[in-house]
C-alpha cells in the first residue's frame, strides 16, 4: 500500500508505491544542483540499483492532494523512511540504507 505526503514546503513525496522499488519526490524541490538542467518541475527518484537523480520534466508543478506532514513528524513504509525538518528540509533513506536524499533549499543532494 502506497503512503504519501506533502511537506508545509509543498513538496509531495509517496512512500511503496505499486510497482516501484524507488522513494518519489517531486515539486517545489529547491537547491538543486546547477548540473541540474530543465524549467519543469523536479522531482527525485531512483532507477534499478542506480543512485536517487534529481531532473527536471517539461510541465510546471502542480498542487498535491496528499495529507500534510508537519516539521518533525517522519513516515516510515516498507521500503523506506521520509523526514521533514526546520528550514524547508525533506529527508528520505530507504530500508535498506544504501540509497536516499536530502532536499534543502541550502544544497541538494542525493546518493
Amino acid at each position: 500500500m502506497s503512503m504519501a505526503f506533502v511537506s508545509p514546503d509543498q513538496i509531495n513525496c509517496t512512500i511503496d508505491f505499486k510497482g516501484i522499488d524507488s522513494i518519489i519526490c517531486g515539486g517545489n524541490v529547491r537547491g538543486i544542483p546547477a548540473s541540474v538542467k530543465g524549467t519543469g518541475c523536479p522531482d527525485v527518484r531512483r532507477d534499478g540499483a542506480e543512485p536517487y537523480r534529481i531532473t527536471r520534466g517539461e510541465d510546471d508543478c502542480v498542487p498535491a492532494r496528499y495529507a500534510p506532514m508537519e516539521v518533525g513528524q517522519k513516515l516510515i513504509g516498507e521500503r523506506g523512511t521520509c523526514a521533514v525538518g526546520e528550514g524547508g528540509l525533506v529527508a528520505c533513506i530507504e530500508a535498506d540504507h544504501k540509497h536516499g536524499f536530502v532536499l534543502q533549499p541550502s544544497g541538494s543532494w542525493t546518493f
